[in-house]
């Protein structure tokens, strides 16, 4: 084979490694770990002077399994504190769960609002917390914060609590008016 044929064959092998390797992608880059993300919530984290009649809201930006809302909670005070009597709802698209407490919240107290770590789309995808969730006031739940292992009548070793680096998802603290 002359040097001119030997190119051509090795331009020809690398354009069809090039050709197979698109024809087996289907356009997305693959992380290997598909997530939904949080991308917003209200109050959010840091808020001062909420208004203790206020619906709170969680928004995806995927579709949300049915059940997801069994692991979002509102306590008062830490994480560790009492539930919040209430009810989830979620939007007819099911990307906003809306909690309406049964009576207003307590007055010139911090609440927090937790987002289980589990908590799953409609394709089983994990949360990812860290596209938005500090940016929104948010911190991880770790379980240095449950002093009896318990948050609010769930045991934090429920599944659908923690998320895949070992935490218990996101809480973002806000504080009532007086």
């Amino acid at each position: 084979m002359n040097s001119l044929s030997t190119r051509t064959l090795g331009l020809t092998v690398i354009a069809g490694v090039f050709a197979a390797s698109a024809a087996c992608s289907d356009g997305t880059q693959s992380t290997g770990a598909e997530e939904a993300a949080l991308v917003s919530v209200t109050p959010r984290g840091g808020s001062m002077s909420v208004d203790p009649n206020a619906r709170m809201e969680v928004e995806f930006d995927n579709r949300m399994a049915n059940g997801m809302e069994e692991f979002c909670a509102v306590h008062i005070g830490e994480v560790d504190g009492p539930a919040v009597a209430g009810r989830w709802e979620w939007s007819q698209d099911r990307h906003v769960l809306t909690f309406t407490p049964d009576q207003p919240l307590r007055t010139s107290m911090q609440h927090t609002l937790h987002v289980g770590g589990g908590i799953t789309d409609v394709d089983g995808h994990g949360m990812d917390f860290d596209q938005h969730g500090f940016d929104m006031g948010g911190h991880w739940v770790d379980e240095d914060m449950f002093g009896s292992g318990m948050m609010g009548g769930h045991s934090h070793m429920d599944e659908g609590w923690q998320h895949h680096n070992g935490t218990y998802g996101m809480a973002f603290t806000f504080r009532t008016t007086p």
